[in-house]
C-alpha cells in the first residue's frame, strides 16, 4: 500500500502549508526531436506574426505543423520558437467556457474570447453626407454581430469626433457613432480659386494634359474662373511659361495642404494603434475612408503598418467613394476613375501590409460587407521567431518578411512585416501584468494550464485551496537563476470582491521539453476561502515580456457543515505531487486519495468508496460509461480534527492491461448507503514504465544558413521579354567597347560571360550596372540582383524598365509586397507598359488580394482601353 499512502501524504502536506512554491511537473513521454530544432531561450526578443493557412478549397488548415512554415527575413530563414493555433471552438461562448474556464483543468488554449473591433472613421476623407450612411451601417453591424464577450473601440480622426477605447457596452459604442462627421473637400476654393485636389497632384506629377486642360478651357462650367485670372493678374499678363509656373506653384500649395491633412490623420492612427500594444489578441480595424493621395507620405503609411504590427492589428479598408455622385459636381474633364484609384492605393497598402482586405466600392454593399466580416470566425496561427540582430539595432524600423507554407496545395496569407519595438524596461513588467489583469480575455503569449484541489483548512469556517499550475517558458542557461513572474487574483463571483491574491516567481527551465521549443515550469500555491463560487485569473510573464493568462471558475463547498463532505480527488504516482494533468504508466500503479469530513465518528461510520476508470475514447453506444477498471477504496481509521472527525480513503489501481489513452477516474463516496460525493479527475495512461530520467540535449538557436530563395514560377522568363531586350540594346549602343561586348553576350544568352567582360568597367557606368544586375538575376542570386536594381533605380527614379525588372528580382527573392511596389512604380512611370500592369495584378493575386488586382487592371485599362491582355485577365478575375 506504499503508493496509496503517498497519495494521502501528498495531499495532507500541501493542504496544511499556506505557502507558495514550485515543484517539478510531470512531462509527457519523450518524443524524438531533430538535433537542429530551435529553442526559445530566455532574454530573446521574440517577434510574433499571425498567419492564415488554407487548403486548395479555401478552408482553414487545422493541423499545420511548425516544420511546415518558413519565415524569411532579409533573405535568411528564421527559426520558429513559438507556434500556436488560434481557432474558433465551434461552440457557443458558454460551451467553450465549460470546457476551459469551468473545466477540471483551466487553460488559455481554446478558451472563449470575443472579437476586438476597432471602428476608425477618416473624417477628413469622408464627403459630408456620406457619414450618415456609414453611421447607420455601423450601428446595424454592431446590433447584429456584437456579442457580450466582444469589445469595440470607436474613433473619428482627426477630432472632434468619437474617441472611445475598448468597451463591452453596445449602447455606449452606438452613442459614439452619432459624433462621426465628414469633411472631405475635393475642390479647394481659397480666394476664388477652384483647382481640384486631384488636378493639383496630377500637375505636380508632370501630367501636361491636365495642366493644359486647366489653362485652356472651362469645359462648360460657367464659374470655372479659378486660378487662371488670378495668376494672370500676378504675372501682369505674362507669357505662357510664367502662367504655367504660377499654376504649378498653386498646385504645390494645394498638395501641401492635402498632405498635411493626410499626415495628421495617419499620425493619429499610429498613436491609436500603439495604445493597444498591451492588449493581447488580434484587433480587427475597420477603416472607413474615401482615401487620399500617397505621393509624399509613404513613410507615414509605413509607420501605420509598423504600429499595426506592434499591436497585432489587421486593417480592413472600406472604400466609401461614390462612383457617380461624389464627383458629379466637379469640373468636367476630371478623371474620376484615375482619382479613385490613386486615392485607394494607400488604403490597399495598409490592408496588404497587415493581412487585411480592401473592400472596393463598399457603399454599394456596405451592410453585406460588414456582416461578412463579423461572420468570419478566427482561424489563424501565431508564430514567433527571435528578432535578428539587425532588427534589434534599429527597433523602430519596419522590416518586411515572407512567410511560406511548404504543405502542397496550401495557401498562406500573413502580415508583411514587423518592428522589434522598444526594449523591455522594469516599468514594462508591472504594466504588462496590470494590463493582463484588466484584459477582457486570457492572454495567449504562453500556454498556461492549472487546476485546483480543495481540502479543509486549519482555520475554522474556511477551506484550503491548493493551486497547481504549469506553463511553457523559455530556456535559461545552465548557470542562470532567471525566473518568470506569476500573479493570481481570486474574486467572489457574486460580488466581484478580491478574496485572495498573490505574486511569486517560477524558475525558468534549463532544458526544453521533449520535442518542443520551450520548457515547462511548475508552480504551487495555497490559500483559504469561504464556501462560495469564485473566478480566478493566473498570469505568467517571462522575462522577455511574453504573457500567458488563464481564467478559472470553481466552487468551494463547505467541509465543516452539518453533512458529511469530502476533499477533491487527488491522483498521482510517486514523486508527482498534485499534478495539473495526471500521467500514469501501464507498468506502474495509479494511486488516489479522498479525505472525508464529518461532525462525528458515527456520521461517517458506514463509509465506502469506489473508483471506476472510464475511457474517454469513442465507444459504441451503451459502452461509453463502461469502466476498464473498477476498484474499491480502502477506508482508513477515524481521526479527530478541529471540526470533528476525518477519514482517508485511498485507491491503488494496477494498469498493466489498461490500453494507453485518456481516461477519467470516477470516484463515488457513500456513507450509510447515501452518496456523500461524486468526484472526477482526468488521467493519461502511457504504455511502458516511467523513465528514470528524461535526457534532452540542448538545441541550438543559431539561424539556419541562408539558402537560395526559390523563384516564383518562370521568373526568369522576364529575361526573354521586351523590357530586358531594350536594356540590352541600349547597352549595345554604349561608347565603351567592353559594355558592347557584354551586351552581345547577354543578347546571345551567354550570361555567365557578362560579368567577366565588364571586369574593367567602372561601377558608375549605368549600362554596365544594368547588365551586371541582370547577370546576377539570371544566375539565381535574386537577393543580390534586387539590391543592385534598387541602387540603380534610386539613381534613375524615372526609369520604368528598371522598376519593372526590380519587381521581378524581388519576386525571386520572395518579397511579394515589395515587388508590388516596384510594379506600381513601373506602371505609373510608363502607363503603356502592359507587362507592368499584368505583373502588378498577378502579384496581388499571389498576395490573396483579388480586389487590388482588379483595381490594378482597371487602372491599366483606363490608360490602355484596347489592351487584350488586360481585358482577358480582368475577365478571368471577375468570373
Amino acid at each position: 500500500m506504499r503508493h496509496a499512502a503517498w497519495g494521502v501524504l501528498g495531499a495532507a502536506l500541501l493542504m496544511a502549508s499556506p505557502i507558495a512554491g514550485q515543484s517539478p511537473q510531470q512531462s509527457a513521454p519523450p518524443s524524438p526531436a531533430p538535433a537542429s530544432q530551435p529553442v526559445f531561450r530566455a532574454g530573446v526578443d521574440v517577434v510574433r506574426l499571425d498567419v492564415r493557412a488554407t487548403d486548395a478549397s479555401g478552408k482553414p488548415i487545422p493541423d499545420l505543423r511548425p516544420d511546415e512554415v518558413e519565415v524569411i527575413d532579409d533573405g535568411a530563414r528564421q527559426p520558429i520558437v513559438l507556434f500556436q493555433h488560434i481557432a474558433a471552438s465551434g461552440r457557443t461562448y458558454s460551451e467553450a467556457a465549460q470546457r476551459t474556464i469551468a473545466s477540471e483543468i483551466s487553460t488559455n488554449q481554446g478558451a472563449p474570447r470575443g472579437q476586438l473591433y476597432v471602428l476608425v472613421f477618416d473624417q477628413v476623407h469622408i464627403t459630408s453626407g456620406t457619414e450618415q450612411r456609414v453611421r447607420e451601417a455601423a450601428e446595424s453591424f454592431l446590433r447584429k454581430r456584437f456579442r457580450p464577450e466582444d469589445r469595440v473601440a470607436v474613433f473619428g480622426l482627426p477630432g472632434p469626433g468619437p474617441n472611445l477605447p475598448f468597451t463591452s457596452s453596445l449602447n455606449t459604442a452606438i452613442a459614439q457613432l452619432h459624433g462621426v462627421r465628414g469633411d472631405l473637400q475635393r475642390v479647394t476654393t481659397p480666394g476664388d480659386r477652384d483647382m481640384t485636389v486631384n488636378e493639383a497632384y496630377e500637375i505636380l506629377r508632370g501630367n501636361d494634359a491636365v495642366l493644359t486642360r486647366f489653362l485652356t478651357a472651362t469645359n462648360g462650367v460657367p464659374d470655372r474662373t479659378g486660378v487662371i485670372p488670378d495668376v494672370s493678374g500676378k504675372s501682369g499678363g505674362g507669357d505662357e511659361a510664367t502662367v504655367r509656373q504660377l499654376v504649378k506653384d498653386h498646385a504645390n500649395q494645394v498638395v501641401a495642404d492635402a498632405d498635411a491633412e493626410s499626415r495628421r490623420f495617419l499620425d493619429m492612427v499610429s498613436q491609436m494603434l500603439r495604445g493597444f500594444r498591451g492588449i493581447d489578441g488580434r484587433k480587427t480595424v475597420i477603416l472607413f475612408s474615401e482615401g487620399f493621395h500617397s505621393d509624399n507620405i509613404s513613410r507615414v503609411i509605413d509607420d501605420v503598418a509598423a504600429a499595426a504590427a506592434e499591436s497585432y492589428a489587421v486593417v480592413y479598408s472600406f472604400d466609401l467613394n461614390r462612383r457617380t455622385q461624389n464627383l458629379g459636381t466637379m469640373p468636367t474633364g476630371s478623371d474620376t476613375g484615375a482619382e479613385i484609384s490613386s486615392r485607394l492605393e494607400p488604403l490597399g497598402t495598409l490592408a496588404t501590409e497587415t493581412n487585411g482586405k480592401l473592400v472596393i466600392d463598399a457603399l454599394s454593399h456596405l451592410d453585406e460587407a460588414l456582416d461578412a466580416l463579423g461572420a468570419a470566425e478566427p482561424d489563424y496561427y501565431v508564430i514567433g521567431f527571435p528578432a535578428p540582430s539587425a532588427a534589434l539595432a534599429s527597433r523602430e524600423e519596419y522590416r518586411h518578411v515572407t512567410v511560406r507554407v511548404k504543405r502542397p496545395g496550401a495557401q498562406v496569407s500573413a502580415r508583411t512585416g514587423y518592428v522589434a519595438g522598444p526594449p523591455q524596461t522594469p516599468a514594462d513588467r508591472r504594466r504588462t501584468i496590470d494590463t493582463a489583469l484588466a484584459a477582457p480575455f486570457g492572454q495567449q503569449g504562453l500556454r498556461v494550464e492549472y487546476t485546483t484541489y480543495v481540502g479543509q483548512s486549519e482555520h475554522p469556517g474556511l477551506q484550503g485551496v491548493a493551486v497547481s499550475l504549469e506553463s511553457e517558458l523559455p530556456i535559461a542557461p545552465a548557470s542562470s537563476t532567471a525566473s518568470a513572474d506569476v500573479v493570481f487574483v481570486v474574486r467572489d463571483l457574486r460580488t466581484g470582491q478580491v478574496a485572495a491574491s498573490g505574486t511569486d516567481q517560477v524558475a525558468l527551465p534549463h532544458e526544453p521539453a521533449p520535442g518542443s521549443t520551450t520548457g515547462r515550469g511548475g508552480w504551487h500555491t495555497r490559500f483559504d476561502l469561504a464556501a462560495g463560487d469564485y473566478l480566478m485569473r493566473c498570469i505568467v510573464r517571462e522575462p522577455g515580456g511574453l504573457v500567458g493568462s488563464a481564467d478559472r471558475q470553481f466552487t468551494v463547498h463547505a467541509l465543516s457543515g452539518p453533512d458529511p463532505a469530502t476533499s477533491d480527488l487527488v491522483l498521482g504516482t510517486p514523486g508527482d505531487h498534485l499534478p495539473v494533468r495526471t500521467l500514469a504508466y501501464s507498468d506502474d500503479l495509479l494511486s488516489g486519495a479522498v479525505r472525508v469530513y464529518g461532525r462525528s465518528e458515527a456520521q461517517i461510520a458506514g463509509l465506502s468508496a469506489s473508483l471506476d476508470l472510464v475511457s474517454l475514447a469513442a465507444a459504441p453506444a451503451g459502452d461509453a460509461d463502461r469502466p476498464v477498471r473498477s476498484i474499491g477504496g480502502v477506508v482508513g481509521a477515524p481521526r479527530a480534527s478541529d471540526s470533528g472527525v476525518l477519514r482517508d480513503v485511498t485507491f491503488t489501481v494496477p494498469l498493466s492491461d489498461v490500453p494507453a489513452g485518456s481516461y477519467v477516474a470516477h470516484v463515488v463516496v457513500r456513507a450509510g448507503g447515501e452518496v456523500v460525493s461524486d468526484l472526477r479527475r482526468q488521467v493519461e495512461v502511457v504504455s511502458g514504465a516511467r523513465p528514470a530520467s528524461v535526457d534532452a540535449q540542448e538545441a541550438t538557436t543559431a539561424p539556419a544558413a541562408a539558402t537560395p530563395t526559390p523563384a516564383a514560377p518562370n521568373v526568369k522568363d522576364v529575361l526573354h521579354g521586351g523590357v530586358v531586350r531594350q536594356i540590352v540594346e541600349q547597352a549595345n549602343q554604349s561608347d565603351v567597347a567592353a559594355v558592347r561586348q557584354a551586351a552581345s553576350h547577354a543578347a546571345g544568352g551567354r550570361w555567365s560571360q557578362v560579368a567577366p567582360a565588364l571586369a574593367a568597367v567602372p561601377a558608375a557606368n549605368p549600362d554596365a550596372g544594368r547588365l551586371r544586375a541582370l547577370a546576377r538575376f539570371q544566375s539565381g542570386d535574386y537577393v543580390g540582383a534586387a539590391a543592385d536594381f534598387e541602387a540603380l533605380f534610386d539613381a534613375s527614379p524615372n526609369d520604368a524598365s528598371l522598376a519593372f525588372v526590380l519587381g521581378w528580382a524581388r519576386i525571386g527573392a520572395g518579397r511579394q509586397v515589395a515587388a508590388a511596389s516596384a510594379f506600381r512604380s513601373a506602371a505609373y512611370l510608363d502607363p503603356t507598359l502592359v507587362p507592368a500592369h499584368l505583373a502588378l495584378a498577378e502579384t496581388y493575386v499571389r498576395l490573396n488580394q483579388p480586389a487590388l488586382a482588379v483595381q490594378a487592371l482597371e487602372a491599366g485599362l483606363a490608360r490602355l482601353p484596347q489592351s487584350v491582355e488586360l481585358k482577358q485577365m480582368l475577365a478571368d478575375l471577375k468570373k
